[in-house]
């Protein structure tokens, strides 16, 4: 008689259930959490027979365990089968160094003085003190919601684009002085401290080891472990929705001009000004009213913001939501060299298109290459397209188009 696999785990759970009555008098547990079929890179069930498999000792020796453990969970859809292959484990080992990283700053920043971890004085909190507080109290109501659903992976990459984005990419460079040694306002260095405590107690569960190792060094040895802490509880006094939608506008005209100085390779230590027209006379005043964090996070040195800014010649540009920004070029960048630069670059990509435009219009090819190879060449191809399309509006914005 042919046995299916859920019929053997549910024989599994039965007999786990009824040892439990007969040994301990009572049911083991309530609840029996299943996830999808490991898969390899392909789509292709794990096996020892097809020798597909990833030994979890060896990914442990390597990228260490809670690398493995966050690894799995943030690949691993709910409800859904994980694909899995050697390069899924530098997402865990990247993320596991991050935290490490930012609490090893906010430690020494700390210079031994005792850690806020408990309370914060309310009436000592800046525009983005009050926002990563929002942010976190939302993002443990959320992750709080996804545990009790047992939507693992979902919480586990709530709890990754927090720490990633909000706290290490925007919160701590925006508290860190202009000046290196500089030091960090005091009532900031206490929120991020309070942050700190309650990001590594909400992701205890995920990345046991590097979080206890955290929570021993911040406390200076005040508590045995973290396991028997209390955990995060939201405020919802704490969230400031109208704040949060502010930021993001703040946060939107940083990145892009962020991106226009990457895409035209304007050198970091550079500074530039900044014209923006906004539909809204209010944004214009907020983003005049944070100017000094567009000098920290944006490299701008003079702001000019209105509803009526005009474009200034030979300006790279870019549309937002409600504003278009304008970034002059000229004395930023060698337009002459940069033009050039561009150009050979177009020339080539315009070869290589050409080239794959050949190989793929090739019927042999399509007929007798592997489905992957083949979809690797037409991924190649978007990519080539989207690369000399960006880098046209590059040399128009040069040039002045």
């Amino acid at each position: 008689m042919l046995v299916t696999a859920s019929e053997i785990i549910f024989l599994w759970v039965a007999r786990m259930v009824m040892s439990g009555y007969e040994f301990m008098g009572e049911a083991p547990f309530t609840d029996v959490y299943i996830h999808g079929t490991v898969r390899d890179e392909r789509g292709i069930k794990m096996s020892k027979s097809l020798g597909n498999g990833i030994d979890p000792l060896e990914i442990t020796n390597q990228y260490g365990a809670d690398s493995l453990r966050i690894s799995m969970t943030l690949a691993t859809p709910d409800g859904q089968d994980p694909c899995i292959g050697r390069n899924t484990f530098e997402t865990g080992r990247n993320f596991v160094n991050k935290l490490y990283q930012v609490s090893r700053f906010v430690m020494m920043r700390l210079a031994g003085r005792p850690p806020v971890l408990d309370t914060i004085d309310r009436n000592d909190l800046v525009i983005f003190d009050r926002w990563i507080l929002s942010r976190l109290t939302q993002t443990i109501t959320e992750v709080d919601q996804a545990m009790a659903e047992y939507r693992l992976s979902a919480a586990s990459k709530i709890l990754y684009n927090f720490v990633w984005e909000d706290y290490c990419s925007w919160y701590v460079e925006l508290i860190k002085p202009d000046q290196p040694g500089a030091v960090i306002r005091e009532g900031s260095l206490n929120v991020a401290t309070y942050v700190l405590d309650k990001i590594i107690k909400l992701l205890h569960p995920f990345v046991p080891f590097v979080t206890e190792e955290i929570y021993l060094q911040l406390t200076a040895g005040a508590a045995e472990t973290i396991t028997f802490g209390p955990w995060p509880k939201a405020d919802p006094s704490l969230i400031d929705a109208e704040l949060e939608a502010n930021l993001r506008q703040i946060q939107d005209v940083v990145m892009a001009v962020r991106s226009i100085r990457s895409e035209l390779n304007v050198p970091p230590g550079k500074k530039s000004d900044l014209h923006v027209r906004v539909n809204d006379p209010a944004l214009g005043e907020l983003l005049r009213n944070h100017v000094g964090y567009f000098r920290s996070l944006a490299r701008v040195e003079n702001l000019v913001c209105g509803t009526d800014v005009k474009k200034p010649p030979m300006s790279a540009s870019a549309v937002l939501s409600g504003a278009e920004i304008f970034v002059p070029l000229a004395g930023l960048i060698d337009l002459d060299l940069e033009k050039s630069r561009l150009q050979k670059e177009l020339n080539n990509l315009r070869d290589a298109l050409e080239k794959l435009g050949r190989k793929l219009a090739n019927p042999d090819f399509l007929a007798n290459a592997p489905e992957d190879v083949v979809a690797k060449e037409r991924a190649k191809k978007e990519d080539y397209e989207s690369r000399i399309g960006k880098l046209n509006r590059n040399l128009e914005q040069i040039m002045g188009w």
